[in-house]
């Protein structure tokens, strides 16, 4: 299902939640939730918890005993609303044990634009899946869009970049886009698509292999996108491999790119980008 033009995607923001999680950032976990959110955990037996402090005490709590802690999606799906059905695996590594637990179970998210405010977990799989259809219709459905798909765009560019095809990539960038390197090794300023597409010429010139993924991207609404990707490539005449992870901002007018912006710190481009889409709202 679509949301509403300039709506961030759910989905996109619910693994990004996820993925603060995992790395156990607190702070950037609740910037994705409601100061009133409720977390709706009784079908696992461990209750209702209401309001950001206990939601977030409630969530520390659970990954204390574990040295490590992972999320895989079984299945993820936006089912309109801002309802969001999602089938977590969940694995942990208990401290001082190398014994692995897995926890399953059906995930109910509401969203209102870029925040969660309620979750409910379910271990009736079925049970979850019909409760959260019965919500999506109940909610007032998203218009449909009409403005492209700016995460699919951006996926698509660094497809087309790991492929080695510029021009698909240029076609996502205004004839005049400005790119501006903020992160360690990859600093200036670049003018205008052609010279961009040299710039990727040349860097692909120095790999015998080479490879760039999005591990992360997120319409944040206004045209501001942030993405989080790793490259990595193995440099012509050695043996190594590099690998490097960066994030980067596109501010998007009209569905091409204007600007980029790329960033050493994750979190810095996070900040940067909230305040574009809010310069920009």
């Amino acid at each position: 299902m679509s949301e509403q033009p300039g709506q961030p995607d759910p989905v996109e923001l619910l693994i990004a939640a996820f993925r603060t999680f995992e790395r156990r950032d607190f702070d950037a976990f609740m910037s994705f939730m409601s100061p009133d959110v409720v977390l709706d955990a009784s079908s696992i037996g461990v209750g209702t918890h209401e309001g950001a402090e206990a939601f977030r005490r409630f969530f520390e709590d659970w990954l204390d005993p574990y040295d490590a802690w992972t999320v895989e999606f079984e299945e993820i799906a936006d089912l309109g609303g801002g309802v969001v059905f999602a089938l977590p695996l969940q694995r942990g590594r208990l401290a001082g044990s190398d014994a692995e637990i897995q926890l399953r179970y059906a995930q109910v998210s509401e969203w209102v634009g870029d925040v969660c405010v309620r979750s409910t977990f379910w271990t009736d799989i079925e049970e979850g899946r019909a409760a959260a259809k019965t919500l999506a219709e109940d909610r007032p459905m998203a218009e449909e869009s009409t403005t492209p798909d700016l995460v699919e765009r951006v996926r698509s560019a660094f497809e087309s970049l790991s492929g080695g095809d510029v021009d698909a990539m240029l076609s996502f960038l205004a004839p005049d886009v400005v790119f501006q390197g903020r992160a360690e090794g990859v600093t200036g300023r670049i003018e205008g698509a052609a010279a961009f597409g040299e710039f990727w010429e040349d860097w692909y010139d120095t790999f015998e292999e080479f490879k760039i993924e999005a591990e992360e991207i997120l319409d944040l609404g206004n045209g501001s996108v942030y993405t989080v990707y790793r490259q990595e490539g193995r440099p012509a005449g050695t043996s190594g491999l590099v690998s490097e992870r960066y994030a980067l901002v596109f501010e998007v007018v009209d569905g091409v790119a204007v600007t980029l912006t790329n960033y050493t710190d994750i979190n810095e481009a996070r900040a940067a980008a909230e305040r574009l889409a809010k310069e920009r709202g």
